[in-house]
């Protein structure tokens, strides 16, 4: 069972490493431009800390200062998760919002 949590952690890791540097590739920064930009990289980058952090505790046990750096992985997943909570809420339609009565207009007014 160990090893296929090492592979999965490993696995894991390597997405999450992968996805911001091909992020930044394929949109050439342009990700910073939005908020939800900045957020999923930032989110996918804690997420990637956090799996560094799992593989050195796996396969560097010993190795000193991994205590602060597993805190600070998930104080950024702290912050995302959160963030991600009040990006949610603000994309809501909640009646009687005058932003949303207003898109609820131009929706109807497109689809005539």
């Amino acid at each position: 069972m160990t090893a296929v949590f090492n592979t999965l952690l490993v696995l894991v890791t390597v997405g999450a490493l992968f996805f911001p540097l091909y992020y930044q590739i394929s949109t050439r920064g342009e990700w910073r431009r939005s908020p939800m930009g900045r957020h999923v990289m930032g989110y996918t980058s804690a997420a990637a800390l956090l799996g560094i952090s799992g593989i050195f505790r796996v396969f560097l046990p010993d190795l000193p200062g991994q205590e602060y750096v597993r805190i600070f992985a998930l104080t950024l997943a702290v912050i995302f998760i959160w963030q991600r909570n009040y990006i949610i809420i603000r994309a809501q339609n909640f009646p009687g919002d005058e932003r949303t009565d207003r898109g609820r207009e131009r929706f109807n007014e497109a689809n005539r």
